[in-house]
């Protein structure tokens, strides 16, 4: 994305899109990334939605949130669900043709909600 409107030393007085091949490859390469990643999820932890519980156990890597949440099914049970069905449904999010712009914010949320989730 051309960044040097506003990080340059010097402005350009005309700004400059960027190139659509450019923009549908990032793009295509994000969804692919996120499909392929729910697809990789498998197995008695995300089927019994106990996934995100084992995540936050990991004392070395957690907060106390982290803590409370791992105590609390009724919060880390959807959660898993929510991740894997939204990773996995990532490319209709970001492709689909109807009302593409509804679907396309609820993409970004959902990836800035996860990777802020994470930090937490």
């Amino acid at each position: 994305m051309p960044l040097d409107g506003a990080f340059a030393l010097q402005k350009k007085t005309a700004s400059s899109r960027p190139n659509w091949a450019v923009c549908a490859i990032i793009l295509y390469q994000i969804a692919w990334v996120y499909f392929a990643s729910g697809c990789a999820k498998y197995g008695e932890s995300w089927i019994g939605g106990y996934a995100v519980r084992n995540m936050l156990m990991d004392l070395w890597a957690t907060r106390p949130l982290g803590t409370y949440l791992a105590n609390t099914p009724w919060l880390y049970q959807p959660l898993t669900y929510i991740t894997l069905a939204a990773e996995c449904l990532f490319p209709l999010f970001v492709f689909i043709p109807f009302n593409k712009y509804i679907f396309r914010y609820f993409g970004i949320v959902f990836l800035i909600g996860f990777h802020i989730s994470i930090l937490l």
